[in-house]
């Protein structure tokens, strides 16, 4: 009989226990199925979610990347390379054109009357040749030893004595101008030689008898010019302070 209540009271006892170890395997069961759907769910949000790549321009999202894409753009920019001032370019120099020469202001060699005038194409008559020639420059007449005048400023050429027109001397002026005076008495003023320095109005010479091809006429200097080396009219280009005598 007491056996009988022992084993009841055993009963009585598991049955509770068995109970709650079935309620606790429950609990344990459901967290378990419930942390397993979790762990799948992100699984299989993982395989279909798309991997965020960074690619070169979210790297502007970047301060640093930012700023190095700033200077590499700012270094390569026309407008950020250093401008050249142009005070800071030396100019190429070109050398300065030296001044056209000035034509020359002329003067009367001698104060006298122009008794030949100039004629290179059409023959004039000579009195102590007795026939007619062209003439290449003008006689202007004077007194024998008269000072013959640098006509103007202008240095010494040539000086020589020729077979036909005795002493001669030439005056070389600025553009291109070259005085020649014929028949001088063939003693010059003091200094003048081949190579001076001489003034407008300066005495170079002495109206002579020297021109033997002229001779016949009265005493006058033989003045004639070129300009570039060819012949022109001294009437064209100096004012004779006495009137003419000839025709023409």
């Amino acid at each position: 009989m007491e056996n009988k209540k022992n084993k009841n009271q055993m009963k009585s006892f598991y049955i509770p226990l068995i109970a709650i170890l079935v309620l606790l395997a429950a609990i344990v069961g459901i967290t378990t199925s419930i942390a397993d759907r979790k762990a799948a769910t992100q699984i299989d949000k993982g395989k279909n979610s798309v991997p965020t790549v960074v690619t070169p321009a979210d790297k502007s999202t970047n301060k640093g990347g930012a700023d190095s894409r700033k200077a590499e753009t700012e270094k390569s920019s026309p407008e950020t390379e250093k401008t050249v001032k142009p005070e800071d370019t030396k100019p190429e120099e070109t050398p300065a054109e030296p001044p056209a020469p000035v034509k020359p202001t002329f003067m009367s060699p001698v104060s006298g009357i122009v008794i030949k005038g100039y004629s290179d194409t059409v023959p004039v008559f000579s009195e102590t040749m007795n026939d007619y020639r062209v003439h290449g420059g003008v006689d202007i007449a004077g007194e024998e030893g008269e000072a013959v005048l640098s006509a103007a400023d202008g240095k010494i050429g040539a000086i020589w004595n020729d077979p036909l027109m005795g002493t001669c001397l030439t005056v070389v002026h600025d553009a291109g101008f070259v005085t020649t005076y014929k028949g001088l008495n063939e003693i010059l003023p003091e200094g003048i030689a081949q190579g001076v320095e001489v003034k407008a109005g300066q005495p170079i010479g002495a109206i002579g008898d020297t021109a033997l091809i002229e001779v016949a006429e009265e005493p006058h200097v033989h003045f004639e010019m070129t300009e570039g080396g060819v012949a022109v009219n001294p009437l064209d280009h100096v004012a004779i302070t006495g009137s003419t005598s000839y025709e023409g």
